[in-house]
């Protein structure tokens, strides 16, 4: 996990892209890992994309998936920016979720399109998850740190042509977090890039349409 997700401790990191980034490095380093192929999800996608394009001799192959940093429009514009700086926004959030499955439930069937796969294990898995004592703080830090007035503060739309490493770019054709259309102009500007678009697919590829997902990638790890 991340520093700051899941089981990890979070220990005062300053959650921003730069320190993503320079953690992937890291933990590459300390498992002595000197060239290394890399799949990133939404936030691991804009790390990842960032590791590539700053240690480009370390990565063998790159797969962004519903990729963040891809472009620079804050989701739902001003309200958008509201929602992450509003004081308490977030401790209400949380304090809601920890109140029912079915809330935890409903924030699920945000970052899927079929609800169907939204199944009694994942909203038990996520419940336990919200109800650790700092539950989204890291998340609600590093928004915080990347959403502005004028924008996301991580847009690599500009750099893209620099990316050396093969990629295929998975993304959900009906992704509500970052549009289809990002994932379209990425392939265009990374030289030799693949793009699979799945359709009736929300955020969460890995988890909506594992098999599909699981055979895309390893199919193109494997050449």
């Amino acid at each position: 996990d991340w520093p700051g997700y899941g089981e990890s401790e979070d220990r005062g990191v300053d959650h921003t892209m730069e320190f993503y980034t320079g953690f992937v490095g890291r933990l590459m380093e300390s498992l002595t890992l000197e060239r290394a192929s890399l799949v990133g999800l939404s936030l691991g996608g804009g790390a990842a994309l960032g590791f590539a394009l700053r240690s480009p001799v370390q990565v063998d192959k790159l797969v962004l998936v519903d990729s963040y940093g891809l472009g620079g429009d804050v989701p739902w514009g001003r309200f958008g920016y509201l929602l992450v700086h509003a004081p308490l926004i977030q401790d209400l959030t949380y304090a809601l979720l920890r109140r029912s499955h079915r809330m935890v439930r409903r924030s699920l069937y945000g970052v899927v399109y079929d609800r169907g796969v939204v199944s009694e294990g994942m909203v038990e898995e996520a419940y336990r998850l919200v109800y650790r004592p700092r539950a989204g703080r890291a998340f609600a830090a590093f928004q915080r740190n990347e959403v502005g007035l004028g924008g996301l503060r991580t847009n690599y739309v500009d750099r893209l042509q620099e990316i050396s490493a093969p990629t295929l770019i998975v993304h959900g054709a009906h992704d509500a977090a970052v549009p289809v259309s990002w994932a379209r102009k990425a392939q265009r500007l990374i030289a030799g890039s693949e793009l699979r678009v799945l359709p009736e697919c929300g955020h969460w590829p890995p988890r909506e349409r594992p098999e599909e997902f699981n055979r895309i990638v390893a199919e193109f790890l494997a050449r």
